[in-house]
């Protein structure tokens, strides 16, 4: 399951952001959405054009990388316009059986 994700200088997230479901505390109202202490069920909402959809992408970038499901990855826009820096950054911290599994990668 995964436990942490984080990424940097990806379309419209020039600092990083980092999505923890280990920080259960909210989730008092609801334990169903609590699965072997981490969050399970989440609901991300906000306004039109505040990056929704890009941190859904951003999560799911590492089945792109660890598959051969690229479709325009030559041409997609992914670095954010207003970084100096040359590549996108992504770190994923899984939790398998109470095993620790971290991939990060950049893409440039």
């Amino acid at each position: 399951m995964l436990k942490k994700f984080m990424v940097k200088n990806y379309k419209n997230f020039e600092k990083e952001v980092c999505l923890d479901f280990e920080k259960t505390a909210g989730y008092q109202f609801s334990t169903d959405c609590i699965t072997g202490g981490l969050i399970s069920k989440m609901l991300i909402y906000g306004k039109n054009a505040t990056g929704k959809t890009n941190l859904g992408r951003a999560v799911m970038d590492i089945r792109a990388m660890l598959s051969d499901a690229m479709p325009n990855a030559e041409t997609e826009a992914f670095l954010n316009a207003d970084s100096e820096e040359d590549a996108a950054t992504f770190s994923y911290i899984f939790d398998f059986d109470g095993q620790k599994l971290i991939y990060r990668y950049a893409k440039f």
